[in-house]
């Protein structure tokens, strides 16, 4: 099914051209592995940083521990505490290597 199939008309009744967009469970897993074109970050990757940031903000600019990090990022997105490393490798957030 192509993007177009996508956008179905609702079953009420609309104004003139209104439409809804209804995305199947592979669209969505699409959605999460393609980078978005404005900074090159996944949703997930979005997600991880803003989660960091606001966590960080939380403890007054100190190092947010990891197992912290994991549970808040459970939150938002399902993951393994594997994937969340891959992640952190990859957007090049260091520990302090205590």
């Amino acid at each position: 099914m192509g993007f177009a199939a996508g956008l179905l008309p609702c079953t009420r009744k609309r104004h003139h051209s209104e439409y809804i967009m209804e995305f199947s469970d592979d669209h969505h897993a699409l959605l999460e592995v393609i980078p978005d074109v404005r900074d090159g970050l996944t949703r997930t990757e979005r997600i991880i940083l803003y989660v960091l940031q606001e966590t960080q903000r939380e403890l007054g600019g100190r190092n947010v521990p990891t197992a912290m990090l994991y549970g808040r990022v459970l939150e938002y997105v399902d993951m393994s505490e594997a994937e969340l490393h891959l992640y952190l490798d990859r957007l090049g957030v260091k520990g302090d290597g205590r």
